[in-house]
């Protein structure tokens, strides 16, 4: 034993493990450290994208829900409208029954046409079941109110209205 302790190599060799395992102490130390602060990086960024997240569900409910009909002269559908027209088949509705109406609208001013389209299909969805579980369904659907969907069937109507009056 006392040659081991006597040869100075044996020091170097004793000192080097003492020194590798106190420098992997320290750098498991360090590593714990900086695991922990990530941790409570980590934890703030969380919170932050929780946050972020409240203030865009803040922000689409203050949007308003899109329209079906465009505001203009005369009335027209959104891109929106459209395919709730294309849903419903609109168009093939109201050229069907356009030809059953035309008569009752011939020779009247293309708002007196349009007016008569609302009073018609107001009074047709409130009796005609069928027709009325489609639109309360695409209401539903699209996340809008049944008027919305109401109107795409007045402005499909009333333009199938007007294309057979100009002819």
């Amino acid at each position: 034993m006392e040659e081991i302790l006597g040869n100075p190599v044996s020091w170097v060799v004793v000192l080097s493990v003492l020194g590798a395992l106190g420098g992997a102490v320290w750098w498991a130390s360090s590593i714990h450290s900086k695991v922990g602060s990530l941790d409570d990086s980590m934890k703030e960024v969380r919170n932050d994208m929780t946050e972020v997240r409240n203030d865009i569900k803040k922000i689409f409910a203050r949007l308003p829900l899109p329209t079906t009909v465009e505001g203009k002269s005369p009335l027209a559908l959104t891109e929106f409208g459209q395919e709730i027209s294309n849903e419903l088949e609109a168009k093939k509705w109201a050229d069907a029954l356009a030809l059953q109406l035309s008569a009752k609208v011939r020779g009247k001013e293309e708002f007196e046409i349009y007016e008569f389209c609302a009073d018609y299909v107001s009074n047709l969805c409130t009796s005609d079941t069928n027709q009325d579980v489609k639109i309360r369904k695409a209401a539903y659907n699209h996340g809008i109110g049944r008027d919305q969907v109401l109107n795409v069937l007045v402005i499909e109507l009333r333009d199938s209205l007007l294309a057979i009056e100009r002819t």
